[in-house]
């Protein structure tokens, strides 16, 4: 019942609800909960107090947001203020879309009604405490917002005095415009006594666990929280990680990125229950938070300090800092002391834990200058630790925070996954390994631990020991949970206190006690000792022998599109024989029990694939676009069949392009180009469109330029022609910078710049990077060229014969279940992706020494599978489905096996791997292959379920994510300039514009220095300055290079006085700068981010100087 006014309750709709289905449904359940027929009826206590605090908001939320409506629509003034502080919360929103609109006013409005919620609900805590203080009410006098507002504000100033405490939860002297304006609508004063009235029949003491975090979790947008790393932590976890930290009642610990407080709470109830006896000062002395956002450190102070408010020192040690840039011998903070209040400094004992979500942000999001900061403070903190800059934000928390730690203190993160299996993180195992006992390594299978993240994420629970036998000698426990952890543990965070602890504590005991692989309906966990790891990756060096790892560019997410021309930022890190190099600890707690079974049986049949080929990375050009067009000679033959036509449209003649001497190519920017034939080979750019495990040239349009000789002798070709086209065009798009093609990083660093030829090198077989749910290793018979999304390889010294067996044996259904241990996955969903290091690591069926007879058979396999097409090894029910509700029922239901399992010449090729490992017997072969298809059904079933469900929640959760485009568009009525005639047109109707110049379409544009004697009239154009024009005067050249350096090219009309050129010069400079503070100012009002602001602000100047096109660039 959609209820916004007390007189909505006497409508004859809502009357008749109340009367057939509220009344009735509500009479039955109690039925149900007095007859004793349902037991778990109540919601936890923390639910209560938030869907009782959220309805009790919807009427004062509703009113506020229809007020801020109708006052932005009234006043230009209120609306600019209200976008301006807005944008100051770090929000991006379109104004002209009305729907847009609607939702950053309900956002407006919620953030405001939170906020004071938040301050009013503390309030009440301290109500109970001190009886003289006033009751949460309004004065009878509080008639207008300004009255209510002064009217709480000096309650919160007599909380603070009365306590001597929580001045900066109240901040009562504080003047926020924006915070008033939830009293502003007419009945706002009495949907808000309603409020206060709630409030205070509710005792907040009694509530345990994280609520204002729950609150937290509400209010700030899934943008925001993406943006900043920050994710709301669940108990579940939050208690796990604390059993295994908190052994001890006395423990000191920290949370260096505390959030709204969920570990520092937990951990209070936790040494609470350790020793019941402690005092609520003692915890709070030994409980330390910091976070780098005021709003989450306002939460977890006040979470903190609402534990017991019956104390006069009642002080959280929560600190708003950046934690990265903190060093341990500095005050952490500062807190009252003495009759005065007066701040004494606070330091860091010794910690016994450091606990935390750490803030999970893409590393190429991360400043330059913040890495580096923090790169130089922990390696000299850590001798021999190497932080790679390709580093997510997490991971310079890990020894950040660890060095804090005292000799046997306990290190509990819970992290993105990705650490486990990319390059990065291989610094951190070696680090680990070094310096821990690594105890447990958990991720779960049933459940996210980020509801709202799509990063896979895992827990890690390490002791700091210096002492390499201990280490060494360690049990490490990775284990796969595969139920909730609510259900494992038992109890529930808000139900008995200490039943929880004991539950929490008896999980982790069964984890460290676990001294073999074992496995049941609740969780899975693999053994391995911390010596094992380290060979692991000690054997991974000798496997990848002097290939440098590459940490790629793009970390977790795979590219929508084939195209990839962001300019990649690899790192290079040198890899020494001996060292520890590598370790895929993914697979421990991800493969299923299958995976585990083959191994321990058949390992000795296994290779890395590394040992026996040579795995190298397709071409990486710097500009696919550029270099790897499209050949469409065909198509222009067809189209034009008569010279003169053909001659016409491409500039050479017909025959030439028939008889096989040129290509015409469509270069990625849409242009077309004759190229000599004997410059281009064909280039497989993707197996996207590949179906089955082969590639032949006619299976592809696209070809690679391919020269080395310098442009001097190139001098009166084709391909001169195309290689001047793109030293001059920049091939934007959205994932690669606006500049020239040379100027390109990967393309500088070669000589010359458009030289390949150096990176060809096929080999027999193409492994694609980006797979999802087909599995195709095509072989390579005509040895076609692949660019970076492919990795070619190359044999090292297997005959003819293994390395045909090898290709079969890669297109196995095995191969194709095991690769997904080792890639990794794009989030939660079903986009694996696997780099070199990757590939090189995966051990495979070892083909060496394979009999005749065995190879042929593989081979038969093979070269049938080359002659259909090889299908999807998920279910087709799933590909179909697009429904969260019916793909549950699906995966609920027996498994299905898809077409391609029920494939013969799979089965027949599958059977030959399992007789390569040794099962002689033909019957359990089969049965091995059913169960590797049961096994391999099942894994993608699971991975396709999540995969909708992350869609579906992404659609419901998710803040639109507002292109530049969007916001220009927005912007550009709302910029209300007296002209926005395009430039050209505007000096067209300016006086004296008579005369013409032909301005070039080549930049930069130069003009020699004012006091040289000669050449300071003339404007030259390109890199080469090959292109220029003459003027008439200094006037005419300083305007003419404006003009292009403003991008108007082709005849313009220029004043015939040099006297009126420069006058005319300085009425455009004014009208650009007039535009373009105009633009700032409204950028600024529209979203925070610096480089949003600057991308808006180009591209409204670039419409104001040249004109917005009819539509949206696509």
């Amino acid at each position: 019942m959609d209820l916004t006014s007390p007189e909505d309750a006497g409508r004859p709709d809502v009357l008749a609800q109340v009367e057939k289905r509220f009344l009735p449904d509500l009479l039955a359940d109690l039925a149900e909960i007095c007859t004793g027929r349902r037991v778990d009826w109540a919601m936890p206590a923390d639910d209560v107090f938030i869907r009782s605090m959220e309805s009790h908001l919807e009427w004062p939320i509703a009113l506020t947001r229809a007020w801020l409506l109708e006052q932005a629509d009234k006043s230009k003034s209120f609306d600019s203020k209200l976008q301006e502080w807005m944008a100051g919360q770090d929000w991006t929103f379109v104004r002209k879309d009305p729907q847009e609109w609607y939702s950053a006013l309900h956002r407006a409005a919620s953030s405001l009604a939170y906020l004071l919620m938040n301050r009013v609900i503390f309030y009440k805590a301290l109500y109970d405490k001190f009886e003289d203080l006033p009751r949460l009410e309004f004065k009878s006098s509080a008639r207008t917002a300004a009255d209510a507002y002064k009217n709480l504000q000096d309650l919160f100033d007599r909380a603070v005095k009365r306590s001597g405490d929580y001045e900066p939860l109240f901040y009562p002297h504080e003047h926020d415009w924006a915070s008033a304006l939830v009293f502003e609508a007419p009945t706002a004063i009495q949907a808000w006594k309603g409020v206060l009235r709630a409030i205070g029949g509710i005792d907040f003491r009694q509530v345990s666990s994280d609520v204002l975090g729950r609150i937290f979790q509400r209010l700030i947008g899934p943008e925001e929280r993406h943006r900043y790393g920050q994710h709301f932590t669940g108990d579940d976890v939050v208690d796990l990680i604390n059993a295994f930290c908190v052994r001890t009642p006395d423990a000191a610990l920290i949370d260096p990125a505390c959030g709204s407080g969920s570990f520092l709470v937990r951990a209070y109830y936790r040494k609470k229950f350790l020793k019941p006896r402690k005092s609520h000062v003692e915890l709070l002395s030994e409980l330390f938070g910091c976070d780098i956002s005021l709003y989450p450190a306002h939460l977890a102070t006040l979470n903190l300090a609402a534990r017991e408010i019956n104390e006069e020192a009642n002080y959280p040690r929560v600190a708003r800092r950046d934690f990265l840039h903190f060093k341990p011998d500095k005050e952490f903070c500062r807190l009252p002391s003495g009759p005065r209040a007066e701040e004494t400094p606070i330091y860091l004992p010794p910690l016994d834990a450091v606990v935390a979500n750490p803030p999970y942000v893409r590393q190429e999001k991360i400043e330059k200058k913040d890495k580096e900061y923090a790169k130089k403070i922990l390696e000299s903190a850590w001798p021999g630790l190497r932080i790679s800059g390709r580093s997510d934000l997490h991971c310079y928390f890990w020894p950040s925070s660890a060095r804090l730690l005292k000799e046997g203190g306990y290190f509990g993160f819970l992290t993105s996954s990705s650490w486990l299996d990319v390059e990065y993180g291989f610094q951190l195992q070696a680090w680990a390994l070094q310096n821990f006992q690594i105890l447990a390594i958990m991720e779960s299978n049933a459940e996210p631990w980020f509801p709202d993240a799509r990063v896979k994420t895992c827990v890690t629970i390490m002791r700091r020991c210096s002492d390499e036998a201990t280490r060494m000698a360690t049990l490490v426990k990775f284990a796969q949970f595969k139920k909730p952890l609510a259900e494992i543990i038992g109890v529930p965070a808000t139900g008995n206190e200490p039943e929880r602890q004991k539950a929490a504590q008896r999980l982790r005991e069964e984890i460290e006690s676990t001294a073999k692989d074992t496995s049941d309906d609740r969780m899975r966990t693999v053994v391995k000792t911390q010596s094992e790891l380290w060979q692991m990756g000690v054997r991974a060096s000798s496997i990848l022998g002097s290939t440098p790892l590459l940490s790629p560019a793009a970390s977790e997410e795979i590219p929508d599109d084939e195209e990839e021309d962001l300019e990649a930022e690899t790192e290079e890190q040198p890899i020494t024989t001996g060292e520890y190099a590598a370790g895929k600890w993914g697979r421990f707690v991800r493969a299923p029990d299958f995976y585990f079974e083959i191994m321990r049986e058949f390992s000795s049949r296994f290779v890395p694939l590394g040992e026996i080929t040579f795995i190298r990375r397709g071409i990486t050009s710097g500009c696919d676009a550029f270099f790897m067009p499209r050949d469409i000679t065909a198509e222009a033959l067809e189209r034009f069949e008569s010279n003169r036509e053909f001659r016409k449209q491409y500039g050479v003649d017909r025959l030439a392009a028939e008889d096989g001497r040129l290509k015409i190519v469509r270069a990625g920017d849409g242009s077309v180009h004759p190229i000599e034939s004997q410059f281009l080979k064909p280039e497989v750019h993707s197996l996207m469109k590949v179906d089955r495990p082969i590639v032949r040239p006619e299976d592809f349009d696209r070809v690679v330029l391919l020269t080395a000789n310098p442009l001097s002798k190139l001098e009166g070709t084709y391909i001169s022609k195309y290689l001047k086209y793109g030293e001059t065009h920049t091939f934007a798009s959205k994932k690669s910078k606006p500049v020239p093609v040379p100027k390109r990083s990967t393309c500088k660093s070669r000589n010359p710049w458009y030289n390949l030829t150096n990176l060809v090198n096929p080999g027999f077989a193409l492994w694609p990077m980006a797979q999802q749910y087909r599995h195709i290793i095509a072989e390579n018979p005509e040895n076609q060229i692949c660019n970076h999304n492919l990795f070619d390889l190359i044999n090292h010294d297997l005959s003819s014969a293994e390395v045909d067996a090898l290709v079969a044996i890669l297109n196995s259904t095995l191969v194709g279940l095991f690769k997904t241990f080792y890639g990794r996955f794009a989030g939660t969903e079903g986009n694996l992706k696997t780099e070199v290091v990757d590939v090189n690591l995966l051990e495979v069926p070892d083909p060496r020494n394979i009999p005749a007879d065995l190879a042929s058979k593989l081979k038969t396999a093979l070269e049938s599978m080359q002659e259909r097409t090889v299908g999807r090894l998920v279910e087709e029910q799933l590909m179909d489905c697009h429904s969260p509700d019916r793909a549950k029922r699906i995966a609920e239901g027996p498994v299905v096996l898809s077409d391609e399992l029920n494939q013969p010449d799979r089965r027949l090729l599958d059977d030959g791997v399992f007789e390569l490992l040794g099962v002689a017997d033909t019957k359990r072969r089969a049965k091995l292959v059913e169960r590797l298809y049961i096994e391999t059904a099942f894994h993608f079933r699971h991975i396709r379920v999540v995969e909708i469900q992350k869609m579906e929640q992404r659609k419901k959760s998710a803040n639109r994510s507002f292109s530049t485009e969007e916001l220009a568009a927005d912007l550009w009525d709302a910029a209300e300039l007296d002209d926005l005639t395009p430039l050209r047109e505007w000096i067209h109707k300016q006086p004296g514009t008579s005369a013409a110049a032909i301005i070039p379409d080549a930049s930069p544009a130069h003009l020699s220095h004012h006091a040289k004697m000669f050449d300071n009239e003339t404007v030259y154009f390109g890199p080469d300055r090959k292109s220029h024009v003459i003027c008439k005067s200094r006037e005419d050249a300083e305007l003419v290079k404006l003009l292009a350096d403003l991008g108007v090219h082709g005849t313009v009309n220029v004043p015939a006085k040099p006297s009126e050129s420069a006058e005319l010069k300085q009425k455009i400079d004014d009208r650009i700068q007039v535009a373009k503070a105009r633009f700032e100012e409204l950028a600024a009002a529209r979203t925070s981010l610096d480089e949003k602001q600057r991308e808006v602000v180009e591209l409204l100047l670039h419409w104001f100087v040249l004109g917005r096109p009819t539509a949206w660039p696509q």
